[in-house]
């Protein structure tokens, strides 16, 4: 069964412009799977990739790709027979930049979070009810781990960086993301943020400023993380420094936390004046 299929007899009593809305509406979502899966990747996505990330039949996700790749909105290698993001989308992404821009603000944060720590710092941007990575600054011990990069996807309340987000949202507002993901957490493998252990890990959070994950989904993976908030007081990403056990230990956490702190209230202050500059 396909990702947002529709059953066929239903939709099939429709009247025929409901039918054209359902079937225009499935297919706008399809192409964003597609696009989504692409985005995930490093080095770009072979169509079997891509037919496995997005739950979609193979022929239905050729076909996207052929109109995708037409609008300039993917690219393809013909040689590795893979696909890329296209011109198009850094295009759109950089109209958009002015209204969303504060991966370009948080660059110099993140690379003195990096050679501070000389672990992983990470950028990640609210989206909807997911959080997105857009960057990784390697200090020079990085993680090993490349479960987080570019492009990585989690539902919010995943990670360190998922629940300081949740944590500094209003309580209205986390506990309907929370209802959203409940089910989508456990059914992407992400059981130790589930149920009960979230709301302890958001009401620690909430308590602290931040949020740490001792290893839940990866005994060795470790992060630390606290959230950005835009001019109206609400979290828009969260910076986040990731490490092997070992260099995340209690005697080191104060000092990262500092640090992280120091840089996500510089971070909300620029976007602040930013605003202000926008609006003049």
């Amino acid at each position: 069964m396909e990702l947002f299929d529709i059953q066929r007899s239903s939709v099939q009593s429709m009247p025929v412009r409901e039918r054209e809305k359902a079937s225009g509406a499935q297919c706008i979502e399809r192409a964003i799977l597609v696009l989504r899966a692409v985005a995930a990747t490093v080095d770009g996505a072979t169509l079997s990739q891509i037919v496995a990330v997005s739950g979609l039949y193979k022929a239905t996700v050729h076909r996207m790709l052929s109109v995708l790749v037409r609008e300039g909105l993917m690219g393809r290698n013909e040689e590795s027979k893979t696909y890329f993001l296209g011109e198009e989308i850094y295009a759109l992404g950089t109209l958009a930049a002015p209204r969303y821009g504060v991966h370009q603000l948080a660059l110099p944060a993140l690379h003195r979070l990096a050679i501070l720590s000389q672990d992983s710092a990470f950028l990640l941007l609210v989206a909807g009810s997911d959080l997105v990575c857009v960057h990784r600054e390697e200090g020079s011990h990085p993680i090993r781990s490349h479960l987080l990069h570019a492009g990585t996807r989690f539902p919010l309340g995943v990670g360190s960086f998922g629940v300081a987000i949740l944590a500094a949202m209003d309580a209205s507002d986390s506990e309907r993301v929370v209802a959203v993901n409940a089910k989508r957490v456990i059914a992407q493998g992400h059981c130790h943020y589930a149920g009960v252990r979230l709301w302890q890990l958001i009401k620690t959070a909430r308590a602290t400023g931040y949020s740490l994950n001792p290893g839940l989904s990866v005994p060795e993976a470790w992060g630390i993380s606290v959230a950005v908030l835009d001019a109206d007081g609400r979290p828009i990403a969260a910076l986040s420094i990731g490490a092997i056990a070992s260099r995340l230990q209690a005697q080191r956490q104060p000092k990262l936390v500092s640090a992280l702190k120091a840089e996500a209230a510089s971070l909300s202050k620029q976007l602040r004046n930013w605003r202000t500059r926008l609006a003049a």
